[in-house]
């Protein structure tokens, strides 16, 4: 089976046209707006990679103060429930005020968390927003 001429020069041509299209932009495109594109979609890249470490350090600073009021509360709490097992009532002042720290306190951290969680979630989903 031999190849004709004119197929052997457009397998050639075909060639040529690729190893053109794989080096660089064709030569018949204009430069001026290919340089526009590189550089739009290389100011998006930016922006987008700093849009992901200010989110990070966003949820490491949410982590580190919840970690850091839970190590600070963490003692009154078990001095409050030591109390409290050892036969005080809930009326007397340090019971409420483990209460307090239980009830509403710890819940509110716990809320404050996963908002920023989510929002960033959302945040890398394309929605703005918490």
């Amino acid at each position: 089976m031999s190849l004709s001429r004119e197929s052997i020069q457009t397998r050639d041509a075909a060639r040529r046209d690729l190893v053109r299209s794989l080096a660089g932009p064709p030569s018949s495109a204009d430069l001026a707006l290919f340089a526009r594109t590189r550089c739009a979609v290389r100011a998006a890249a930016a922006a987008q990679a700093e849009r992901r470490r200010r989110q990070r350090n966003n949820l490491g600073w949410a982590l580190a103060i919840f970690a850091s009021m839970a190590f600070l509360l963490a003692p009154a709490i078990w001095s409050d429930v030591e109390h409290l097992l050892g036969g005080e009532h809930f009326a007397d002042f340090p019971a409420q005020l483990a209460l307090l720290l239980l009830l509403v306190l710890c819940p509110a951290m716990l809320a404050a968390l996963m908002a920023v969680w989510r929002g960033q979630r959302e945040m890398g989903q394309g929605r703005r927003g918490l």
